[in-house]
Order: structure tokens, then sequence, then C-alpha cells
């Protein structure tokens, strides 16, 4: 049963713009290849962040709308926390859907 959610996801903003978009094809790729559907990517750009993380000061901020099984999220996390690009991300289910 797939269920919705929503995802933030914000990427080390010294990357360069190539290498950005590839972490989020890499992101959509897992998703997809994990039998989930992406429905909608936001990309809201480099932003300055609360307070620094990794002695980072700003990141670039990306929403993910997404369908997927509940066995898909804990799998999405683990990547999330191993690739170091990622500075911080969020998963959120979606609910009233």
């Amino acid at each position: 049963m797939q269920r919705s959610y929503e995802s933030v996801v914000v990427i080390d903003s010294s990357l360069g713009d190539q290498d950005i978009e590839q972490e989020i094809e890499k992101i959509t790729s897992f998703v997809s290849e994990g039998q989930g559907e992406v429905t909608e990517v936001q990309r809201w750009g480099r932003r300055k962040i609360a307070y620094e993380i990794s002695g980072k000061s700003e990141g670039y901020y990306t929403l993910l709308r997404f369908a997927a099984g509940p066995e898909l999220i804990e799998g999405l996390e683990r990547a999330f926390r191993l690739n170091e690009s990622v500075l911080r991300h969020l998963v959120l289910r979606v609910s009233g859907e």
C-alpha cells in the first residue's frame, strides 16, 4: 500500500549546480527503484541556514513529494544519513490522503 510523503532535503550548497542536480536525481531514482513514484520536486535554491551544520552556513533546499510503501522510508532515511552531501533531511507522511 502506497502512502503520500513529503521530504525536505538540505544539500551542501558548496557543490556545483550540476552536482546538486545529480544529488536530487539520486534521491528521485532511489524512490523510483524502490517502487515509489515521485509526484513533485520543488527546488527552493540556496538559503541561509539558521545555524551552522558541519561548518556550513548555507544549504540548497529541495522539497520532494512522493508516494511509496512504508518499507522504502527506512532505506531512504539511511541513504540520506550516509550521503555526506546531505546536511539535513526530514521525511513526513502526508495525512488525510
